[in-house]
């Protein structure tokens, strides 16, 4: 709903600038939450517990209250809609909208294959990303690092990931636009293709790195890909047209579900078969996730913009 929101206020021209920042927010609450939780709860266990739920009903407040609307597009389709349904029982109303929004997504899917198929890439993407869930107890299983150890190392790519989205692929989305002349839609589909390259590059590096050097270097690269996900997403909101941004965002994050459901056992079984090969084939899980990045970069790849796409207009 948050990508939703700022597709419908921000430019496509800077629409994938705001979704790294937004990525990078995530990221970096994610790094403030691990070690935050993790001392408090040694403290006393009911402490992050109470914080949390407290942190949840402030954001469920600024959601009702301080978040204005804005698709204002879908105002005059709403209107004759809710005449006609002021008289329903509510279980009525929340029948018809439940089928109305999947006959909207099978409708949309149906008329919309191409945009659909790259939609598929994000669950590969997804596939892919969870693999650094496992990166704590790879870096302690093949290098026999202590945990504290593994888990300073790991920053390298915790703030890799927060320089790309901050820094580095703001300064190439101006690059692409103001130097080359790339319209918005291009540059998010060069950026998407180069992030997707860039990620199984990392994966197999960390997968055949023999020491803790070629490691770091490894989560170096795969930090650099870190914008993928928002990239595409970008690419998404702006391809279609206004009133079906939120589909499409809702179709999004049906995949991510999908991506993180499968990938978990994967990467997992992955993980204790290379543990039992031993060896290089510890890094098995990185091989995995560098076939899902490669998958997600062909199709990517494979993907052209529409005619009515070359100047960033809406498709």
């Amino acid at each position: 709903m948050m990508y939703t929101v700022l597709a419908d206020v921000v430019a496509i021209s800077t629409r994938a600038t705001v979704f790294f920042h937004m990525t990078a927010a995530f990221l970096a609450s994610q790094m403030i939450a691990g070690p935050t939780g993790g001392t408090l709860l040694a403290w006393n266990p009911w402490i992050p517990l109470l914080l949390a739920l407290a942190l949840l009903v402030i954001c469920c407040f600024l959601a009702f209250f301080a978040m204005p609307e804005t698709v204002h597009v879908h105002d005059h389709h709403n209107t004759s809609a809710a005449l006609d349904e002021d008289d329903d029982p509510a279980a009525s109303k929340l029948l018809r909208k439940a089928r109305a929004g999947l006959e909207e997504v099978y409708t949309f899917i149906l008329g919309n294959t191409r945009l659909a198929f790259l939609i598929i890439s994000m669950v590969f993407i997804i596939l892919g990303r969870i693999v650094g869930e496992v990166l704590l107890q790879y870096s302690t299983d093949r290098y026999g690092w202590s945990w504290t150890k593994a888990s300073l190392v790991l920053t390298i790519r915790n703030a890799g990931s927060l320089l790309t989205l901050l820094v580095l692929l703001p300064a190439a989305s101006w690059v692409l636009i103001s130097r080359r002349g790339l319209s918005a839609m291009e540059k998010d589909l060069s950026l998407a293709r180069w992030s997707g390259v860039v990620q199984v590059v990392g994966s197999v590096v960390i997968a055949a790195a023999g020491n803790g050097v070629m490691y770091a270097i490894g989560l170096v690269w795969f930090a650099a890909g870190a914008g993928m996900t928002s990239v595409v997403r970008s690419l998404l909101n702006a391809l279609v047209e206004e009133h079906h941004v939120g589909t499409v965002n809702s179709l999004i994050g049906f995949m991510e579900m999908i991506g993180v459901a499968a990938a978990s056992p994967m990467i997992a079984e992955s993980l204790k078969l290379g543990l039992k090969l031993g060896g290089p084939w510890v890094g098995l899980p990185f091989i995995t996730a560098a076939v899902f990045f490669g998958v997600a970069t062909v199709i990517v790849s494979m993907f052209r913009l529409p005619k009515r796409a070359d100047t960033g207009d809406p498709a």
